[in-house]
């Protein structure tokens, strides 16, 4: 019992950033920094460990490379989600990671949190600036209560506060007219119309290219992770645009770097012969369990509750542990079997519930 409390008992079911990526750490290092190489496929099965392997080499290679990270994790019953939303939540995902101050420039708006105190600040400001331009526009004009304002000298100095403001003032004008796209004006009978929406049929990507084009040249970006865009069934789609815009990036005058896309993709997504004409590089994730090793490393964790409640305290019977596990090829699965066996051992408290049953219903559950 001496060791609960420093030992968490139960698995983080979340991608570890701490595991064995020796076999794939020179393969994923060569394609970033091949020249000739732009789309890297991470290939596994569910479960097979891509995320972990991921967030690993990010955590070693954080200060050599700067990375985006892009997850479309969704529910099974949103398989069929229209190709639309997923451009769009790809969108928010790209232009949400960075602060609005990184790219002032964009046409995509943020609501500005202004302190009490800022508030304040920028009316007072505001204030003064339009008490000096009243007194810079009519001069000659001011009551005789304002006389000693006619000065010479007092003018020469609200002018140029006056001037000095518009100078600060510019670039906020200069960033609120490049947000307005022009092309969407529309004159109809004498009338002028801002049209503000989408076409339903309209890529959703392509219409906004120039933002991304913006947001790669302001920021320092160089390798994208793409995870869980597989889960959908007209992924095949949005692959093909995200490998257009990557051509775009990589061909621009204006991107000086090389940009890679790395997908961590379900092993059989894609099909014959697209699958090696999509990926310039495809890296096999072999799983960290299959159907060999699944009771190996659940005894491990049995050992590890053991260690931490006391060897007093019973676990399934290791050949029971060996035959089940056959049904269990999957990590996260595994981890969640054990974690409600800790859960449901430690709730039920009762000596007639065999730990073999227990675990047996988990399986089947």
């Amino acid at each position: 019992m001496s060791n609960e409390k420093n030992e968490d008992i139960y698995e983080d079911l979340a991608a570890s950033d701490n595991v064995d990526i020796s076999v794939y750490e020179p393969a994923l290092k060569k394609a970033i920094e091949l020249d000739h190489i732009h789309n890297v496929a991470l290939a596994g099965d569910y479960g097979s460990g891509k995320s972990s392997v991921i967030k690993t080499f990010e955590k070693k290679y954080d200060s050599k490379y700067k990375f985006l990270n892009i997850s479309l994790a969704d529910f099974e019953n949103d398989k069929d989600k229209d190709k639309l939303d997923i451009e769009r939540s790809i969108l928010q995902k790209i232009f949400y990671t960075v602060k609005s101050e990184d790219i002032p420039y964009s046409r995509f708006k943020r609501i500005k949190d202004l302190t009490k105190e800022e508030i304040i600040k920028y009316s007072q400001y505001s204030i003064v600036w339009f008490f000096f331009l009243y007194i810079t526009i009519y001069n000659d004009k001011l009551p005789n209560f304002l006389g000693f304002l006619k000065h010479g000298l007092i003018y020469f100095i609200s002018f140029i506060i006056v001037f000095y403001g518009l100078f600060k003032l510019l670039p906020f004008l200069i960033k609120a007219v490049s947000r307005f796209d022009l092309s969407n004006i529309k004159f109809n009978d004498g009338k002028v119309a801002l049209d503000l929406g989408e076409k339903s049929d309209s890529s959703i990507l392509n219409k906004n290219i120039d933002e991304i084009l913006y947001f790669f040249k302001a920021t320092k970006y160089n390798v994208v992770v793409f995870e869980d865009l597989d889960r959908y069934n007209n992924s095949i789609e949005i692959f093909t645009k995200l490998r257009e815009i990557n051509i775009i990036l990589n061909n621009s005058d204006e991107v000086i770097r090389k940009i890679t896309f790395l997908y961590a993709i379900r092993d059989d997504n894609f099909k014959g012969e697209n699958r090696t004409k999509f990926f310039e590089k495809i890296i096999p994730v072999i799983p960290v369990i299959d159907y060999s090793n699944s009771s190996e490393k659940l005894r491990e964790f049995f050992k590890k509750y053991k260690r931490i409640k006391g060897e007093n305290f019973t676990t399934p019977d290791e050949n029971f542990i060996d035959n089940i596990s056959l049904h269990v090829s999957n990590m996260r699965l595994l981890q969640n079997i054990y974690n409600e066996f800790v859960i449901y051992k430690d709730s039920v408290n009762n000596e007639n519930l065999e730990d073999n049953n227990l675990l047996a219903l988990l399986v089947y559950k």
